[in-house]
């Protein structure tokens, strides 16, 4: 049986630098992504969590993050479970490009333990504000998916081949990124260096 990670990288293996800790980063995409109003995505983060951090002051400061956004307005704010286990949502609007308009995230924040260590997982699902209605069943039930410390491989099918690469999509890896095309606040390292 495969390890998750392998499920997620194929045959990709590295050697990270000596000391380096894991921050774990996955975005799956919607089939036919380009035929939205902007793509539709479900990007999930886990990493150790430091010792003076909690789900709550995760969220505290992604609250603060929303309010720099162009026109950035939190939704709601909705302590649930998540496989049993505590976990705090956070649902913000903000604007994206003129000809994106409109893009809603709704990230989830789960805080389990492994190995001794306290980690947090971080489920962000990004999508459009004209396509939120339509795509909220299926972000949900990913949601309602999660397992936490199961170490099978997912039922997750690869898209065909023949899918293309979508050619406007601009990443945080790719020339000409800038925050205010999409914007997914994180906790971890990234977040850690805003706050000084």
């Amino acid at each position: 049986m495969r390890s998750p990670l392998a499920d997620a990288l194929g045959d990709l293996a590295f050697t990270p630098p000596p000391v380096w800790r894991a921050r774990t980063v996955l975005e799956y995409l919607a089939p036919d992504a380009w035929h939205y109003a902007y793509p539709p995505s479900v990007i999930v983060i886990r990493e150790p969590m430091r010792d003076e951090d909690s789900v709550e002051a995760l969220v505290n400061r992604q609250v603060d993050h929303v309010a720099t956004l162009p026109s950035g307005r939190v939704l709601r704010r909705t302590e649930l479970t998540v496989d049993g286990l505590p976990a705090m949502e956070l649902a913000y609007e903000w604007m994206g490009a003129r000809e994106i308009g409109g893009i809603q995230q709704i990230t989830t924040l789960v805080e389990s333990h492994a190995d001794g260590r306290r980690i947090v997982t971080s489920f962000t699902t990004v999508c459009a504000v004209s396509d939120a209605a339509f795509l909220a069943p299926i972000f949900r039930a990913m949601l309602d998916s999660v397992r936490v410390g199961q170490r099978s491989v997912s039922a997750v099918v690869p898209a065909p081949d023949s899918e293309p690469t979508l050619p406007a999509m601009v990443t945080p890896f790719s020339v000409g990124y800038s925050p205010a095309i999409l914007d997914v606040p994180m906790p971890g390292m990234r977040q850690r260096r805003r706050d000084g």
